[in-house]
């Protein structure tokens, strides 16, 4: 199964491009256009690119530059989906339809388990109507359903070793079992937004060395004590960790991809400049060596960098300078997609 998985992600791949992705936020007064956006993308040679709502402007904008497109069924919308096939129908026809091939997975929620654990219940229903939706109009094949989860979704204390990792009790069974099982059944992969910058700023430093967090070559890293696996970034040990988790709920057929992880260039302990061009080139370099992880060699990498500008309107200083590019497109720091 890993085989077909890596199969799959490996065909996500634009010809001529590397298999990254950004985020594009939209939390700013001060943004371009969708249009020039979509260009900037273009011209940078960024492959995918993920919105987190399904604004016709901007879905419209990177179809005109033949960007795929990952769109969000927003968390507001689940409940109303969940009850009613013909809402999930509706959705579908007015936001994946009419862009051809552009739109490439619909992320039912970001995060729901996190911001709106009362959808919990609705989650996996609300994916299966859209995925029946996409099955009636002849574009499930295509199209992929997901949902994206954060790390919060892990026992935090069954988080080290990565074999180790197990979920949450109260969301295991419950919520992630069916999703698990969902994305098995229609051939999907678990969303992650996962950012080693935040485990290192929490650490302080103290038990997590920066080259280590950096996804720097050359890291020592450590062993495993359970499997014996050598872990060289700290990126490769919160995916396992997140895979040893589903192996647990008997799901070693689903891959994982990074719908978020990026380093921010100003803010709190640990970002600067120098840290988030680091991190971020190397999750490029990464992403285009084609590699697995420790635990799961055989299923490439693939993600999407957050973000792709700086968002003024976000709450504090770090998650205002998560952006590769400021609002007027220049670079805030030498980057090669």
């Amino acid at each position: 199964m890993e085989l077909v998985l890596a199969a799959f992600i490996l065909c996500c791949k634009i010809a001529g491009t590397q298999a990254i992705g950004v985020n594009y936020g939209r939390i700013a007064d001060n943004l371009p256009a969708p249009d020039a956006v979509a260009q900037l993308v273009k011209s940078q040679n960024i492959g995918m690119v993920r919105i987190f709502d399904a604004d016709p402007a901007a879905i419209q904008a990177f179809a005109r530059q033949g960007i795929p497109v990952a769109i969000t069924l927003g968390n507001g919308e689940i409940a109303g989906v969940a009850s009613s096939q013909a809402a999930a129908d509706g959705w579908i026809a007015g936001n994946v339809m009419p862009y051809g091939s552009i739109v490439s997975v619909v992320i039912v929620g970001n995060e729901v388990i996190k911001y709106n654990p009362e959808l919990n219940p609705q989650l996996v229903p609300a994916m299966n109507n859209i995925y029946t939706s996409l099955v009636n109009m002849g574009v499930a094949s295509r199209v992929k359903v997901s949902t994206a989860h954060a790390m919060d979704i892990l026992d935090a204390n069954a988080a080290f070793p990565p074999s180790a990792g197990m979920f949450r009790s109260d969301i295991g069974v419950s919520v992630m079992q069916p999703v698990l099982d969902f994305l098995a059944r229609t051939g999907s992969y678990l969303l992650l937004n996962a950012y080693p910058y935040f485990a290192y700023r929490d650490d302080k430093g103290q038990n997590l060395a920066l080259d280590y967090s950096l996804l720097q070559p050359g890291a020592a890293g450590f062993d495993d004590s359970n499997s014996g696996l050598h872990y060289s970034n700290l990126l490769d040990a919160q995916l396992d960790t997140v895979y040893s988790a589903m192996r647990k709920l008997n799901h070693d057929d689903v891959g994982i991809v990074l719908s978020e992880s990026g380093w921010p260039s100003a803010g709190d302990f640990g970002a600067s400049l120098d840290n988030a061009a680091t991190f971020n080139r190397n999750l490029i370099q990464r992403v285009a060596a084609n590699a697995g992880t420790p635990l799961k060699p055989n299923t490439p990498v693939q993600a999407y960098i957050f973000s792709l500008f700086n968002e003024n309107q976000k709450p504090g200083v770090t998650e205002q300078n998560f952006g590769v590019f400021r609002p007027d497109m220049s670079k805030v720091y030498d980057i090669t997609f």
